[in-house]
């Protein structure tokens, strides 16, 4: 991985509000790039700075590799941006390149656990895919991923078991039943939760709640019986929460 940096001064001949556009006008083009530019991991373009800054914007960028950045500096679509929305404006330009140290394995499982942290369970998964593309077997991303990816259910289409795979998968990888036991009812209660906040919204419908909590509870049942190494105990405690669900 390598990282680009840039940091640019605005001339200085623009007044703010003509400075403000334009560091607009920077960031749309260069985080637009995203998805077009062969071996572009992430692109970032930071504009509000602090008082103390003597510079007015910064690019953050990271490729797959130092051949990856040389191609993105002759992409006509980068070239497209830098050409018409950054140099006619900048008064001076810094650069810094170099390569990271960690793995490609632990860069993305770093932005996936920044996005957990900040409740965006999207991105999440996404960086633990990338994660895991990787290293299939990555515990932490396997884990990361199963305690996420549910988050991003409706009542209509459900991801609930995606995570219970995930979760079968990190613990037949952790060594020692002990381990996977405890490995297993840790994250159950984190798909629990999921499947909590489905039931909740599905009993507050004014149409079809029986259909969505019926649908909920079989989700619950499925969780249940499919993951690997939850105890007995949880198992039937549970059972009998959801029976009580099934009654109401």
């Amino acid at each position: 991985m390598v990282k680009h940096i840039i940091i640019w001064k605005i001339k200085e001949e623009f007044d703010e509000d003509r400075k403000n556009e334009i560091k607009l006008g920077v960031k749309n083009g260069l985080e637009g790039l995203a998805g077009q530019i062969p071996g572009l991991v992430e692109i970032k373009v930071q504009t509000k700075v602090l008082p103390s800054s003597n510079a007015d914007l910064m690019l953050d960028s990271t490729f797959e590799s130092f051949e990856a950045l040389k191609g993105y500096a002759v992409h006509p679509a980068h070239v497209d941006v830098a050409d018409n929305l950054v140099r006619p404006y900048m008064a001076s330009r810094s650069c810094v390149d170099f390569e990271l140290e960690m793995s490609d394995t632990d860069f993305f499982l770093d932005k996936a656990e920044t996005c957990y942290l900040n409740e965006d369970m999207n991105e999440t998964v996404l960086w633990c895919e990338d994660a895991l593309n990787a290293d299939a077997n990555n515990i932490d991303a396997l884990v990361l991923k199963a305690k996420s990816v549910g988050w991003l259910s409706t009542l209509k289409e459900m991801y609930i078991m995606d995570g219970v795979d995930c979760l079968n998968q990190a613990v037949e990888l952790t060594e020692g039943a002990e381990a996977k036991e405890k490995l297993a009812e840790k994250i159950y209660w984190e798909i629990k939760k999921q499947i909590s906040s489905l039931l909740d919204r599905a009993s507050h419908l004014n149409s079809q709640s029986k259909v969505y909590v019926n649908a909920c509870l079989n989700q619950w049942k499925l969780v249940l019986a499919s993951i690997n190494c939850l105890s007995a105990e949880i198992v039937e405690q549970e059972t009998g929460e959801m029976n009580s669900w099934s009654a109401k």
